[in-house]
């Protein structure tokens, strides 16, 4: 709970210039960020530890982010993640782990964003995994630097694609090198409609 503690601490310190530059503050300034959720895949090195690899379900992004300095923030409340051990053969030879998280949230400066193409650091935060029980010691916190394509339609922004390197410190208080990519299931799901059209239109 202590490290909770700080990464609040830490999170309120990142946006707090966001709201505090003036008096009048323009909610027009204010960027409403989401997406239906993200499907990830990852590594994270070594490969001969548990959680080598690593597959993630996400719903319900939602966030906010101030157009001016691209400071945002984010909060999802459902994360199914399923993390495999590869032996040094590099040979999956176990079983899947699979978590429930509730909650995990993200902060993020992104120092470029032109025409939906951003990059920069972030950090992020899963918490509350239920394994069997409840799993009130365990979290995994990333830091680093992402880098991805968003869409943008006056103050709301969806996001469609991330990608991120970094370090974690892993469910099993592990330390590692970490990357990732994430993809919007929404945009997965359209490209899997527009490929099925165009095979049928292709065979018939």
């Amino acid at each position: 709970m202590r490290k909770l503690s700080i990464f609040v601490v830490l999170l309120v310190i990142l946006t707090l210039p966001v709201f505090s530059q003036n008096d009048d503050f323009d909610l027009s300034r204010i960027v409403f960020t989401w997406n239906v959720g993200n499907l990830s895949y990852g590594g994270n090195i070594p490969f001969n530890q548990p959680f080598a690899q690593e597959v993630s379900l996400s719903l319900v992004h939602v966030g906010i982010e101030d157009r001016y300095t691209n400071i945002g923030i984010e909060f999802n409340p459902i994360l199914f993640y399923a993390g495999w051990n590869l032996p040094d053969n590099m040979q999956y030879t176990g079983e899947s782990e699979g978590y429930l998280s509730l909650l995990n949230f993200k902060a993020y400066w992104n120092f470029l964003d032109i025409d939906g193409f951003f990059i920069g650091p972030f950090t992020s935060f899963n918490y509350f995994f239920f394994y069997e029980d409840i799993l009130l010691n365990n979290f995994i916190f990333t830091a680093g630097f992402h880098i991805g394509w968003k869409i943008r339609f006056n103050n709301v922004s969806y996001n469609i694609i991330t990608g991120e390197l970094g370090y974690r410190n892993h469910l099993d208080n592990s330390h590692r090198y970490h990357i990732g990519v994430k993809v919007d299931v929404l945009s997965l799901f359209l490209i899997y409609l527009v490929a099925g059209a165009a095979s049928h239109w292709w065979w018939y």
